[in-house]
């Protein structure tokens, strides 16, 4: 796989926090970053505290097409988190490989 192709797969990633939320006042309220298409279904690997205690998510391809999402999970010892897009993205998902390689 080429750069070309793998940064198809690659979404911007943009949040809003409650300014009431917990982390609100170390994190932010505005959250952007960026995360990486692994599911056909639209499912994205990002950075978790992006996604901590976020009321809206919204994606936005490498073409500008933003689509809305949904935070899934955190996992805290990682700090990886899931975002599952709501509507089609048309990206190519990344393979996953094995770090051992």
């Amino acid at each position: 796989m080429t750069i070309e192709q793998t940064l198809k797969s690659v979404v911007a990633l943009r949040t809003t926090i409650p300014d009431d939320a917990f982390t609100a006042g170390t994190l932010g309220t505005i959250r952007e970053g960026s995360g990486v298409v692994i599911g056909e279904d639209g499912l994205i690997l990002t950075i978790g505290y992006l996604i901590t205690e976020a009321e809206e998510v919204w994606l936005t391809t490498h073409e500008g097409i933003v689509v809305a999402a949904h935070a899934l999970a955190y996992d805290q010892v990682t700090g990886f988190g899931l975002v599952q897009a709501l509507g089609p993205l048309d990206l190519p998902a990344l393979q996953l490989g094995e770090s051992a390689k």
